[in-house]
């Protein structure tokens, strides 16, 4: 049977000043989200504006700033 849970992207980060704040507020939803009606993944905006796709672990604020690489976005 296939999964019914609505896939969902739960931002974060970004270039502003509020950086450490939208982390924190991102992982509160996202460690929120009912597992069994969300398939929810993170999407962290770096303070540099790359795109990365960490793993659920790697997007915890408290882990740091994950490593790796990001897609820059267009100037």
């Amino acid at each position: 049977m296939a999964d019914k849970r609505i896939r969902t992207a739960v931002l974060m980060g970004g270039r502003s000043g509020e950086h450490d704040v939208s982390r924190a507020s991102g992982w509160a939803v996202l460690t929120q989200l009912p597992e069994a009606r969300f398939d929810a993944f993170p999407v962290l905006l770096g303070r540099d504006g790359a795109w990365h796709f960490p793993n659920r672990d790697a997007a915890d604020p408290d882990a740091g700033d994950p490593h790796g690489p990001g897609l820059p976005l267009p100037e």
